[in-house]
């Protein structure tokens, strides 16, 4: 079982660690990796452990392939929302040579990766989630992040008009939220 992309996830690794070995047998090896394994850690508490390169890199896919079979990694759980998109795509691929990753069809995966996609499906399900602003109709304080980011990255509490920056309003990738 790998976990990929693992950095600090140690009772996600704790957790897999105990439960397969309780129901698949003391024989499961619990793998992580990450870009900088040896300062990860759920990488060091994990049975064993390998380096990945960033998920953008080209040999991704390739490099991730290789290890897996070579480790007989029959399970890859996925861990960062960056790699979903690109693992999704490849998982017949993946499955094909009996690795199975655990993770949702590409169709969900580009709803839940886009803020503004994923707040109009929620409309359609009845189901409440924060208003999104339009940016000539601004109601504050506020939260403006990215409609794509990950790991709050980009993301501001803006309390007033004044607090709010031309370079806030011209990116076009940030939305404004109640």
């Amino acid at each position: 079982i790998l976990i990929s992309s693992a950095g600090r996830r140690v009772e996600l690794v704790e957790i897999w660690k105990k439960e397969a070995k309780k129901y698949l047998g003391n024989d499961v090896l619990v793998y992580a990796n990450d870009i900088n394994p040896n300062l990860s850690a759920a990488c060091n508490l994990a049975d064993s452990f390998f380096q990945i390169c960033k998920v953008s890199n080209d040999d991704f896919i390739n490099i991730l392939m290789k290890e897996c079979l070579t480790k007989n990694i029959g399970i890859i759980i996925p861990t960062i929302d960056t790699e979903l998109e690109k693992l999704s795509k490849f998982r017949d691929v993946f499955l094909k040579k009996g690795i199975n990753i655990i993770i949702s069809d590409i169709d969900i995966i580009k709803i839940c990766r886009n803020k503004i996609i994923t707040s109009k499906f929620f409309k359609t399900l009845g189901v409440d989630s924060p208003e999104i602003f339009e940016k000539n109709n601004l109601k504050f304080p506020l939260v403006c992040k990215p409609y794509d980011g990950s790991s709050s990255l980009g993301l501001k509490i803006i309390k007033n008009h004044s607090a709010l920056s031309k370079e806030d309003i011209s990116n076009s990738k940030n939305i404004f939220q109640d």
